[in-house]
């Protein structure tokens, strides 16, 4: 079972699925639980999924336009890809900038979600936490992410408002085999527009959850 799959299951079991709620009617794109008797609304964004094709197309024509790249035949990681680059950490920059486009369209696809799932509850002082569910071993370091996810919570419009604004706290999980050892990772990053202590207390009793779940220790 993939961390996606595990994930649904858990989530099954502990939250109430949005999908299955018959006292209200959405229009739109809704999340997908609500937890703590509806105070939170969980959106869940497989970010393997939503990056994989991207990512490769843009590496590929990259590679096309590139005459530094490196010429490879079959499958190649993407870290094997940069250091044979002329100019390794050019070509990481670039990576990473593409890689954090793409974040940002993932919460703001998931703002969009947790706000109709508001607008209909008529909760709009209930928490909003993106669940973003990683199970590969990229290049993009946890410290990259993190600092990623904190920008883009922290990034206002042009008149001083953020632009997540429902989206209270992230909920970021990395799986991922290194040398035939299972690495994981479970952190709350908690945006500007959460009261702080509340959120890191339920936070917390979310990631034990999780982890009482698979039965071994997270870093955290």
């Amino acid at each position: 079972m993939d961390l996606n799959e595990k994930f649904k299951h858990f989530a099954d079991e502990e939250y109430e699925s949005i999908d299955t709620v018959k006292d209200s009617i959405f229009h739109g794109k809704k999340a997908d639980y609500f937890a703590f008797d509806r105070s939170w609304i969980l959106e869940v964004k497989f970010l393997e999924t939503d990056r994989r094709i991207q990512l490769n197309d843009f590496i590929n024509d990259l590679a096309d336009n590139d005459p530094d790249l490196p010429v490879f035949f079959g499958t190649v990681s993407v870290e094997r890809l940069i250091e044979k680059h002329k100019n390794p950490i050019l070509i990481r920059n670039i990576l990473c900038n593409r890689f954090a486009r793409n974040l940002e369209a993932l919460l703001r696809k998931a703002d969009k979600q947790i706000l109709e799932t508001k607008n209909v509850i008529d909760g709009h002082n209930t928490i909003g936490v993106v669940v973003i569910l990683n199970e590969r071993n990229d290049f993009h370091d946890q410290k990259f992410i993190y600092q990623e996810i904190s920008r883009l919570l922290h990034k206002v419009d042009e008149k001083g408002a953020f632009e997540r604004e429902n989206i209270q706290a992230v909920w970021y999980i990395h799986e991922y085999k290194e040398n035939n050892k299972k690495q994981c990772f479970s952190t709350f990053l908690i945006g500007p527009t959460a009261n702080f202590d509340s959120v890191k207390s339920l936070a917390d009793l979310l990631n034990m959850d999780w982890i009482n779940y698979n039965g071994y220790t997270f870093s955290i």
